[in-house]
Formats: structure tokens, C-alpha cells, sequence
């Protein structure tokens, strides 16, 4: 017996006769009654690219099916475009999307889907329906003055019309005949931030209706009709929350049904020939993002990852330089990051969309950097990553929020991407395209010195703050000196930044100057408590490995070697040996040290004891130089100082200088006299810092001794 075998056709095979899409989107379009359409609303669209164009009295004759109908025979047509896309070379699958346009401007369109019925119009087919789309989209110029309900009734058919149109142009032709045009496109953006702030509405439409009480009648021969009108009453009440729940679901839908078109138009639609669709796009899904979070979380989860997916498809390289792209999607989200966006903050929302912006940033600046090390030789596209990246620092750093909370969040974020790339070892053979490149960091360097002589507290402080965490991060400042521009040799090291630091510790504002000297005592302790015995180090000594880690011990080796070279100079003493002396800068910072242990405020004073404690034991020796006794002193006094957290710093630096120097009687005597007395102090934060201090130096080193 011969084996049973099947022979299928080309054409039998395909699941559509080849103009059977064309019969559906004529039976779709009919009921649209298109002749009906006014030829100077027509001429109007064309003539205007839609921007003088109205609302006119036809958008009645397209209900919201009616247009589904039209968006399901679309749908169809983008399917057979995917795929023919995924075939290729295979020109009979896509037959059918390449024969639409050219039926939709014949005339044979005119009388399949006119017919005989009387014409306003001699317009082609796609004339008419393009400008009843305009048309039902165009809710701007009565949205104000609807109700609730209306609104809902007019933005559900928007919707609708809008994914129509996004999906039409898709369909390869319509770009020759004007389908596209930017004022259209950014109505149907605009649509979408109303369906949002209408998602985001407490009171659906007929809720202050049935918020009422009725109306309690006294006759009791009423009681019957009472009943009656009553469970009517309630009878309806039913019937209207059913429909505002099908109408909310359906609103739900329909917009996330247009968001998800949107990321596919933007995916496959070159938005290159418009750039000034481009803002307007991603403003759109900034609105989406700040909006308040719809209570579903199933939504809510949909639109951040469709907004995510749309702002990805923005820098895929299809709509031009994907770089400057990439910049104005970084300029967009900034406000979010700083705290600044305001819709945000009306909404509530502004540490949500704190968060997605710093991921939206961090995705473009993924795909930035991907994109142009494919497309540019390796060292240009590092250099245009990080003037990107600078250029991204500096607008946050000037638009710095003022509250301490949001400030900290904004700070770590700049710093982690001022570090990214230099937290670990530095080896240039693993240089990555987005990498902050050394000369980008001291040009942010530079604009630090002038950033933090701002008319504003918030961004002198924010400066300092920052400042004062560059200084400890050696990979921060360490660069090759030689391969910086000329100009920018000065700003180079640790020194242009500890200079900016001791300018701030005189501000005129309390806050900054706390934090400036906080931030000299923070590094001046990191760096000289590893500095081995800088009186007797030449100034041969500083040769240091380019190779070496910039963190941990190895970083804070480097920040001696640093302070080394800026807080002492070579000399030969009588003797003829080789010493350090204390340079000129040194001695400022002791002046101002001591200057600012009497400031009027309590965290000066106490910033002002931590850092004259860090200069007294970097010196070497058994014994506290003969230059920093008087600064014992000093520090001593401060143990009778009004301020609580001033008395005690001056115990924690005490104790700290006599366990480094325990032979020093004069430190010894000092500590007596200082702390002991404080073991009965008032305060009980006193007594116990006192108490731990005498357990620490006295009790500590006699069980060590035993």
C-alpha cells in the first residue's frame, strides 16, 4: 500500500485569501460613515499638520466598537508584517501589507467603503479616516469642561483611535502620504498623561450621587412607597457601580493596550526625521512614572516596565545619535534624582521615582556606552561617555535638595558615580568605555572649587560634604599628572581639594563650617596615622607604585605620602641631617584650628578638638612636640566647655593622645586634671564617655601590664 502523503498549495497554505484583509478593513471602516467627513476638515489636517484643527461634530459617528473593529484588522496586518519580517526574501507573505496603501488612496477604496451614500468629501479613503482619528484624539479643547463620566467616555474612544493610529503607522507607505505628523503624534502622548491622572482619581463618575442619603419621609401611609423607592434606589445604585467598575476596568485596558503600542511604535517607527518628538516622548513617560501608583499592583508594575522598555527603544540607535539622545533622557530624569521633579512631590511619589530615575540612568548610560563601542573607536567613546557622565554630575550638583535626608541619597549617588571604576585597583588595561575618565574628574574638581563658593547654603554645604568624601578616596584624586591638559594640572591631587575644605571652615554659616573641618579631621587622621615618621623622610621617600590599590590600607598610604608632600618640606638641621619642616599650609590649618575651637557653635568647636587631636598624634616620637603643647592645652580646656558633645570630644581626644604618647607627662597630668572630673559630671553622656575613657587608659594598661 502506497504511504499516505499530503500536497498543500502555496496559497492554500497561507490563512488568508490574498484581499481577504482588505474586505475586513472595508467592513470596518463602513460603519464609520467617513463620507460624512468635511472636506475642510480634511484640507485643515493636511494643510496645518493638524495644529489648528478641532473637535468637530462627526467624531460622533466613531463609537469606541466601531474603532476596535478598525484596531483588530490592523493588528492582523501587523502580524503578517512580523511575519514577513522573520521570513525574509519571502515577498508573497507581505503582499497584502504592501498592497494597503495603495487601495487606501484609490478610488475603488472610495467605493467600497463610501459607496452611494452622500459625500462631504472627494477626499481618498485614508484622508477621511486620518482626520476622524485627529478628530477623536483632539480631546484637548473640551476635556476641561466635561464630567467625570464624560471624560471617561471621551478618553476611552481616544485611546482607542490613538492605538489605531500608532499601529497605521507602522504599516510600511504611510510616511509618503503625510500620515505621520509630530502635533498629532504628541496628542496621542498627551492622551496618555490624561488616562493616567484619570486612573489616578478616587472618585470614579457617580459616586457623589450615591453618597446621598435619602431623604426620610414621616407619613406613614408613604412607608409602602418608601420600600419601594428604596430598593430602587439601591437597585440602581448597583447598576451604576457595576458600570463605573467596567468602565475603570476598560479604561485600564485600553491605556495599557496604547502604552504597549507605544513601545512597539517606538521600536519599529524612526522618530529620526522629527526630533522634536523625541522630548515630548520621554516627558510622556516621565508623566507615567510621577503619577500617583495605580493600586493594582499588577498595573503599576505593567507601566514602569513598559515606560522602561520605551526608553530603552529611544536609545536602540533608530531614531539618531544615540548619545545625544542619551543625554537628554539623562537632562529629563535629573529633577527626579535631585528630588526636584514637582509632580512628585504633589503626588507624593518623589522617592519612588528617586529610585527609577537612578535606574532609568543607569540603564541609558549602559546603553550609551555599548552603543558607542560599537560604532566609535574605543578611547573617543570613553571620552564622550564621561563628558556625558561629567555633564550629568554637575546638573545635580546644581540642583542639590535642601533636606538633609534627600541631600545624603543625592550625595551617595554622585559619589558612587564620581568612584565608579576607581573603588578597586587601578589597572588601565581594563578601562571600559563608561568609565569616568581621570581628566573628567578633575574638570568635576575644578567645578567643585567654584561650585562651593556659592550664594546658597544648600550647594556650598552640599559641596563640602562631598569634597569631604573625595579626599579620603585616593583613586578619587591620584592621577597621572602628565596626561592631564595643561590647564587643568593646578586642580590636580588632594591639595585643590583640602584648599576648598579650609576656605569653607571660615563660612559664614555655622553648618558649613562644621562640615569643612570635620572633613580636614577625617582625612588628616586617615592619612597621618599612617604616616611612619615624616621628620625623618627624605624626599626621595614619596616614590609610590602607580599599580597600588586605591582603598583600604593601601589608600590611606597613599593620603599620607600626599599630606606628606603638601604638610612638610625637606631641610638639613645643624647637624646636617636631612628633616621635614612644617610648610606654610600646615601652619594654617593649625591657626585655623585653633581659631575655630572657640566658634560660637557646638559642632565647630568640637570638629575644631577632633583635628588639632589627628595633627598632635601624627608627630613622632615618645613625647608631644614642643610646637603642640600649647594645643594640649587647648584641647584640655575644652573638657569645662558648656556643650555636652564638645566635653566629649575633648575626653575622646585626651585619652586618644595620652595612650599615644604615655610617657608624656604633661599628657598625663592634662588627662588627670580633664577627665577625672568629668566621671561626675551631670550629664550622664559625659559620665560615661569619662568613665570608659578611665577604664581605657588606666585599668586597660594595668591588666596589660600584669
Amino acid at each position: 500500500m502506497a504511504p499516505f502523503s499530503f500536497c498543500f498549495k502555496p496559497e492554500l497554505a497561507r490563512p488568508e485569501a490574498p484581499m481577504e484583509l482588505e474586505k475586513e478593513l472595508v467592513r470596518a471602516l463602513r460603519p464609520l460613515a467617513l463620507g460624512g467627513v468635511p472636506d475642510s476638515a480634511v484640507t485643515s489636517l493636511f494643510d496645518t499638520g493638524g495644529t489648528a484643527a478641532l473637535r468637530e461634530e462627526f467624531v460622533e459617528n466613531a463609537s469606541r466598537r466601531q474603532l476596535r473593529a478598525v484596531d483588530r484588522v490592523f493588528a492582523k496586518y501587523l502580524r503578517r508584517q512580523a511575519a514577513a519580517a522573520n521570513r525574509e526574501g519571502d515577498a508573497e507573505a507581505d503582499e497584502q501589507v504592501a498592497h494597503l496603501w495603495t487601495f487606501l488612496a484609490s478610488q475603488d477604496a472610495i467605493a467600497a467603503v463610501v459607496g452611494d451614500e452622500e459625500q462631504e468629501n472627494t477626499a481618498a479613503v485614508y484622508r477621511s479616516f486620518f482626520t476622524l482619528l485627529q478628530s477623536v484624539l483632539n480631546v484637548r479643547d473640551v476635556y476641561a469642561n466635561l464630567g467625570e463620566s464624560e471624560k471617561r467616555q471621551a478618553l476611552l474612544n481616544a485611546l482607542v483611535a490613538a492605538k489605531v493610529y500608532l499601529a497605521w503607522l507602522q504599516l510600511p507607505g504611510g510616511s509618503a502620504y503625510g500620515l505621520f505628523m509630530p502635533y498629532v503624534y504628541r496628542q496621542v502622548l498627551d492622551i496618555l498623561k490624561k488616562w493616567v491622572v484619570l486612573m489616578a482619581s478616587k472618585d470614579p463618575a457617580g459616586n457623589s450621587s450615591t453618597a446621598a442619603p435619602a431623604k426620610k419621609q414621616g407619613r406613614r401611609g408613604r412607608s409602602s412607597r418608601r420600600g419601594a423607592a428604596r430598593k430602587k434606589q439601591h437597585s440602581d445604585e448597583d447598576e451604576s457601580e457595576d458600570e463605573d467598575e467596567a468602565s475603570s476596568q476598560r479604561l485600564t485596558q485600553y491605556g495599557l493596550e496604547l502604552l504597549d503600542m507605544l513601545v512597539t511604535f517606538v521600536g519599529n517607527f524612526s522618530l529620526s526625521s522629527s526630533k522634536e518628538s523625541i522630548v515630548p516622548t520621554i516627558e510622556a513617560a516621565v508623566a507615567l512614572q510621577t503619577a500617583v501608583a495605580p493600586d493594582n499592583e499588577g498595573t503599576a508594575s505593567a507601566m514602569t516596565k513598559k515606560t522602561l522598555e520605551l526608553l530603552e527603544a529611544l536609545v536602540s540607535g533608530t531614531h539618531g545619535d544615540t548619545l545625544q539622545i542619551a543625554r537628554v533622557i539623562i537632562h529629563c530624569y535629573i529633577p527626579g534624582v535631585t528630588y526636584q521633579e514637582m509632580v512628585a512631590k504633589e503626588n507624593r511619589s518623589s522617592l519612588r521615582f528617586h529610585k527609577l530615575a537612578i535606574d532609568v540612568i543607569a540603564r541609558v548610560q549602559l546603553l550609551a556606552a555599548k552603543a558607542m563601542g560599537e560604532d566609535d573607536t574605543e578611547e573617543n567613546a570613553r571620552r564622550e561617555n564621561s563628558l556625558m557622565r561629567l555633564g550629568m554630575l554637575q546638573n545635580i550638583c546644581l540642583q542639590a535638595p535642601g533636606l538633609a535626608d534627600e541631600r545624603q541619597r543625592v550625595l551617595a549617588y554622585v559619589f558612587s558615580n564620581a568612584m565608579d571604576g576607581r573603588q578597586g585597583e587601578v589597572d588601565e588595561t581594563e578601562e571600559k568605555v563608561g568609565d569616568f575618565r581621570d581628566e573628567e574628574r578633575v574638570r568635576f574638581a575644578r567645578f567643585l572649587a567654584s561650585y562651593s563658593r556659592n550664594a546658597k547654603l544648600k550647594y556650598r554645604q552640599f559641596a563640602v560634604e562631598l569634597i569631604s568624601r573625595f579626599v579620603l578616596e585616593a583613586g578619587f584624586w591620584k592621577v597621572k599628572e602628565d596626561e592631564l591638559p595643561r590647564a587643568l594640572v593646578v586642580y590636580s591631587g588632594v591639595g585643590p581639594l583640602l584648599e576648598v575644605l579650609i576656605d569653607r571652615a571660615r563660612d559664614k554659616m555655622s553648618q558649613v563650617r562644621s562640615k569643612a573641618i570635620a572633613g580636614i579631621s577625617a582625612m588628616l587622621t586617615l592619612g597621618l596615622s599612617k604616616m611612619s615618621d615624616p621628620h625623618k623622610q627624605g624626599p626621595d621617600s614619596d616614590d609610590e607604585d602607580e599599580d597600588e590599590p586605591m582603598t583600604g590600607e593601601g589608600g590611606s598610604e597613599v593620603i599620607a605620602l600626599s599630606l606628606q608632600k603638601l604638610l612638610y618640606e625637606p631641610s638639613i638641621d645643624a647637624e646636617g641631617h636631612k628633616t621635614l619642616e612644617e610648610t606654610p599650609l600646615m601652619q594654617r590649618l593649625i591657626e585655623l584650628f585653633r581659631e575655630r575651637l572657640a566658634d560660637e557653635k557646638t559642632y565647630v568647636r568640637r570638629a575644631a578638638v577632633h583635628a588639632l587631636e589627628a595633627l598632635l598624634t601624627a608627630h613622632p616620637g615618645e613625647s608631644i612636640h614642643a610646637s603642640a603643647r600649647k594645643d594640649l592645652f587647648d584641647i584640655h580646656a575644652r573638657c569645662t566647655d558648656s556643650s555636652v558633645v564638645v566635653r566629649v570630644q575633648a575626653i575622646k581626644s585626651l585619652s586618644a593622645i595620652l595612650l599615644k604618647f604615655p610617657q608624656d607627662e604633661e599628657a598625663q597630668k592634662l588627662w588627670n586634671l580633664g577627665v577625672l572630673p568629668l566621671c561626675v559630671d551631670p550629664e550622664t553622656t559625659v559620665q560615661s564617655c569619662a568613665l570608659e575613657s578611665a577604664g581605657k587608659v588606666v585599668f586597660d594598661r594595668v591588666l596589660a601590664w600584669y
